[in-house]
């Protein structure tokens, strides 16, 4: 099997391997699709419409799980938890905390949604942890 492979730089290069491991790469590549698809269908925003789901910000008196997750988790033991994510976790669970949805935080860091999602729920995993 032939897969095919666009870089960052526009370039294109096909790639022959084993059909199980071609077979997985479109597999998921096609459930990332339909994520980022089911994603942009729901959390469709209009920057005209005030009213939009994603112009809204839900999280203006710090009442978002995350933030109130967060506050419960104090000193040490939220120090002890953040050290032992990942760069990664870190920062998008921080981004999560300080009112972005996953979306938004996928969109930033040009990432695909189910991947930062992941990225966020095992940060939350780790975290009940040190709370």
């Amino acid at each position: 099997m032939r897969i095919s492979y666009k870089f960052a730089d526009g370039t294109k290069k096909d790639v022959a391997m084993e059909d199980e491991y071609g077979t997985f790469i479109v597999d998921s590549r096609k459930k990332e699709h339909a994520g980022n698809e089911r994603e942009r269908y729901h959390a469709a925003f209009s920057i005209d419409d005030p009213d939009s789901y994603e112009s809204q910000n839900f999280c203006d008196n710090g009442s978002n799980p995350e933030t109130i997750y967060l506050r419960k988790c104090e000193g040490e033991s939220l120090s002890r938890g953040l050290r032992t994510l990942t760069e990664t976790q870190r920062r998008r669970l921080l981004k999560l905390a300080s009112g972005k949805s996953i979306a938004a935080i996928a969109r930033e860091e040009g990432a695909a949604f189910n991947t930062v999602k992941e990225s966020i729920n095992q940060a939350r995993k780790i975290m009940k942890n040190f709370c």
